[in-house]
């Protein structure tokens, strides 16, 4: 991923940078969407989706 962002970053691309803390805080922010569609979308959906991101965001840092 870090080669990926590299040549990305000498292309031009600029990225902002979120803190732990604001990252976070988006986060709480979001799951009120996955909570009012929990029962639509069906609550295993949901938490295979999360439990998924949560995997993804662990090999990234």
């Amino acid at each position: 991923n870090q080669k990926s962002l590299k040549k990305m970053e000498d292309a031009g691309l600029e990225f902002n940078k979120v803190s732990p803390e604001e990252l976070a805080r988006m986060r709480e922010k979001s799951q009120v969407v996955y909570d009012k569609h929990r029962d639509e979308i069906g609550g295993d959906v949901i938490d295979r989706v999360q439990k998924t991101l949560d995997e993804l965001r662990a090999k990234s840092n």
